[in-house]
């Protein structure tokens, strides 16, 4: 059996696993060989492993995986990561041997101070110095004070960084050492060369513990939004992917190739539980054990490094352009997927009954070849974080809104102008009349198209009637749940006022819940 070296070389992600490739080259002589990749994760699913090579008079016989039991981790990367170590701890030290002499000239100024104070009041006293003296002396002091105060601030803040870092290289550290699993695997090739010859050997194989997920920052600038679209990947199968050729794919792979068969379903009468008395339940439980449970004008904008975009099928793959490394620590690792412009159509939509704002609207279309999958988007209205919105599957040509958060210069407000009961005594019927007016203030210097929406009660019984009174401007709609809805065009500055009531009638000795606003 001969070890050939073959380093990772690709990666494709999926939504629960990951497709790693890996190359190697060997020169062959005449006869059988088997081919041995050795220390793989144990995550490596065995019917997953694909073989294939180039060569003249070489032939591929078959593949096996074999379980490698490992004693002590490798002795390179505990190496690599005590250097690493040590350079973060060398680092920390020369940053504080800075900090001293900063806390020195420190705690000297305060001295100084505290000490020029005094006499400089006796010498003021004497007439052997003049105000003008103490005030040049306070604006040295304060100056330099602060110079040192920010120095030390700074070294703080990037021993607080370092710190940080030293932490994660010990925790990764002490998982090498400890060896997690004691169980690799290794995938042997066996190949047969009728002549001697050069062998280039890849090899695929799945492993579990990977997966990617879509997010987005979408930025508002006029009428133009721009999105760019990211890939947070991350991974624990076991071992370290390089930076090398990464592919995100949207199919879901099955691992297995057996057609699955139905199995007999059977019915049959219902058989109702014998009874058990409680202290023989009581008994049986404790003698099974507790249950434990599961863990919970500026210069031009650099271009972009777009993905390539192939499609298989309802699947889609994205060809990441920059190689991404991505260590087997579960840490999060973003990569650019591409960065879109579209020309959106904005409006504004308020609810002022559950909150006095308006929600910034727009509605585009997607003009890409990029199929936008669920995930979260952070929203930016220029370079201010305004919060995040969720995102739907979003196809090529599919028109859709994005919800860009609350704009303030939409200014809403809605009060109630009117509670009344008719006084009348001989009728059986109690009348109770409501008015709200709902004011809408446009600071923008653009025109804004607003979207209203309020509701009138709905009557859940028969002797109950709701009706509405008047409206200024008449509600553009009201649907079967008493939903009204207002559409206003409003100028810059515009300042504008809807105005609406409605009456609620029902027997005088019925009690009627649901309308005390």
């Amino acid at each position: 059996m001969t070890i050939i070296s073959a380093p990772i070389v690709a990666v494709s992600v999926y939504s629960d696993r990951a497709r790693v490739t890996r190359r190697g080259s060997m020169h062959l002589t005449p006869g059988e060989h088997t081919l041995a990749l050795a220390g793989l994760p144990t995550t490596l699913e065995e019917e997953s492993v694909r073989a294939s090579g180039r060569g003249a008079s070489v032939k591929i016989l078959g593949v096996e995986v074999a379980t490698q039991f490992v004693t002590r981790p490798s002795e390179e990367k505990i190496a690599g990561l005590q250097k690493q170590l040590e350079s973060l701890q060398d680092a920390d030290k020369v940053l504080a041997d800075d900090d001293a002499p900063e806390a020195a000239r420190l705690e000297f100024l305060k001295t100084l101070r505290e000490a020029g104070g005094v006499n400089l009041a006796r010498a003021v006293a004497y007439g052997r110095a003049t105000l003008d003296t103490i005030e040049a002396l306070s604006h040295y002091l304060a100056g330099e004070l602060e110079a040192a105060n920010t120095r030390r601030r700074d070294i703080a803040q990037k021993r607080r960084e370092l710190a940080r870092e030293i932490e994660a290289v010990k925790a990764r550290l002490a998982q090498v050492q400890a060896g997690g699993s004691k169980q690799r695997r290794e995938i042997q090739v066996a190949v047969e060369a009728s002549a001697e010859t050069d062998l280039e050997l890849e090899v695929m194989y799945a492993v579990r513990g990977a997966s990617w997920a879509p997010v987005y920052d979408i930025r508002l600038l006029d009428r133009k939004v721009t999105l760019t679209y990211l890939a947070r990947v991350r991974q624990q199968s076991g071992e370290d992917w390089p930076a090398v050729e990464l592919s995100l794919s949207t199919a879901r792979p099955a691992v297995s190739s057996t057609i699955p068969e139905l199995q007999p379903w059977y019915v049959g009468a219902y058989q109702p539980p014998v009874m058990k008395a409680r202290s023989m339940v009581a008994m049986e439980t404790l003698a099974e054990g507790p249950t434990l449970a599961a863990p919970a004008a500026a210069p031009p904008p650099a271009d972009i490094a777009e993905a390539e975009v192939e499609r298989s099928g309802a699947a889609v793959t994205y060809r990441v352009r920059r190689p991404v490394a991505v260590p087997s620590d579960g840490s999060p690792q973003k990569t650019t997927v591409t960065t879109l412009d579209f020309d959106a159509q904005l409006d504004y939509v308020a609810v002022p009954k559950l909150a006095e704002e308006a929600y910034l609207r727009a509605k585009m279309t997607n003009q890409s070849d990029f199929v936008l999958l669920p995930g979260v988007a952070s929203v930016f209205h220029g370079p201010d974080f305004v919060g995040t919105t969720a995102f739907k599957m979003i196809a090529p040509t599919e028109e859709y809104q994005l919800h860009l958060g609350v704009d303030d210069r939409i200014k809403v407000k809605r009060e109630l102008t009117e509670r009344t009961m008719a006084k009348a005594l001989i009728s059986n019927t109690k009348r109770t009349v409501f008015g709200y007016k709902i004011t809408l203030t446009n600071h923008l210097a653009a025109p804004a198209t607003v979207t209203v929406f309020d509701q009138l009660p709905v009557a859940r019984h028969e002797d109950i009637k709701v009706k509405l009174q008047d409206a200024s401007p008449k509600p553009a709609d009201q649907n079967q749940l008493n939903i009204l809805k207002w559409e206003l065009e409003l100028q810059p500055q515009d300042k504008r006022e809807i105005t609406f009531s409605f009456a609620v009638e029902h027997p005088r000795d019925m009690v009627v819940t649901g309308i005390n606003e």
